[in-house]
């Protein structure tokens, strides 16, 4: 648990969970707002044109919510490889475990709270779609695998950040131009996870 507190404000500071919540918050509630005034007599996401509205809204939230791993992996991981600063984690707690540690807190620990938040604010303004949480999930988990493998692959900051913003714009493709759907996407993120796995075993830091 060291390791990880160390990892937590090495990486979002002082106030970095209060910040997570407080921007969960706002695009959730973003959310919220946008279906209200779209359909103000409706309570339930059933139509066809509430779930096109959703559907719209929760890719855009999610890809507003994506900068955070875009940020982690361009100036988080990509940076601590290049200074160096990595090596401290991984003399700390072995290779595997440190990278383990590190997509923990760049990766699943920002959406843990974004669903927490997000699914506690429909519930509580009774707007039941909660399959929000699985689009919401799949597509922030694609945006942030392909920004982790840009960092592991380009290795510098710029260029990492560059392959990052692009895996944004790839998913809204996706998603808009109808060139895939959430299960394809869930398949993708399965395997850019292993690759990211086997990639983090094989590179020299």
């Amino acid at each position: 648990m060291g390791t990880l507190s160390l990892m937590s404000k090495h990486k979002y500071g002082s106030a970095g969970t209060l910040t997570l919540v407080e921007i969960s918050f706002i695009l959730a509630s973003s959310l919220v707002i946008a279906f209200n005034l779209d359909f103000p007599y409706t309570r339930e996401v059933m139509g066809g044109k509430e779930v096109s509205f959703m559907n719209f809204m929760i890719t855009f939230v999610t890809a507003m919510f994506s900068i955070i791993p875009v940020r982690n992996a361009s100036f988080g991981m990509s940076q601590d490889i290049s200074d160096g600063t990595f090596m401290t984690f991984v003399q700390m707690e072995g290779k595997f475990k440190a990278f383990i540690y590190a997509y923990l807190m760049d990766v699943l620990y920002p959406i843990s709270i974004f669903l927490v938040v997000g699914t506690l604010v429909l519930t509580l303004a009774t707007l039941n779609y909660l399959w929000w949480a699985v689009e919401s999930l799949t597509g922030y988990m694609f945006v942030a695998n392909l920004s982790y493998t840009s960092s592991l692959v380009l290795r510098k900051t710029f260029r990492t950040f560059i392959g990052s913003v692009l895996s944004i714009f790839i998913y809204l493709a996706i998603i808009f131009l109808d060139l895939g759907s959430i299960a394809l996407l869930a398949v993708i993120d399965v395997l850019l996870l292993s690759f990211l796995l086997y990639k983090f075993r094989c590179i020299e830091i």
